[in-house]
């Protein structure tokens, strides 16, 4: 970002600032908002059950042996799409789960 802006790497302060309003390949899922959301690329809230047929959807289309899902919404499909090459392409593919009792 901050070589596309011409900004020297000495100049630390403006390339935060530069970086600060960039989404960030974040997904968040959960059933309410999170403080994530805002730096969030995409956020999906939905009941647990839902969330969960996301994440095998996910997880069939990174390797085809896991179990597929039936009935996915295109506009979603779209999303999963988005989601499994970020992480396919990612070098150090990060996912945090917590529950309600954290």
């Amino acid at each position: 970002m901050a070589a596309a802006q011409k900004v020297a790497d000495w100049q630390i302060a403006a390339i935060l600032n530069i970086g600060q309003r960039a989404k960030h390949p974040l997904f968040v899922t959960n059933v309410d908002d999170t403080r994530l959301d805002d730096i969030a690329a995409w956020t999906y809230r939905a009941p647990v059950e839902d969330q969960a047929r996301l994440g095998f959807a996910i997880a069939h289309a990174l390797d085809n042996s896991a179990p597929a899902v039936d009935g996915i919404e295109p506009e979603l499909q779209s999303k999963i799409d988005v989601i499994v090459q970020a992480l396919a392409g990612a070098k150090k593919p990060l996912i945090i789960s917590r529950d309600e009792r954290w």
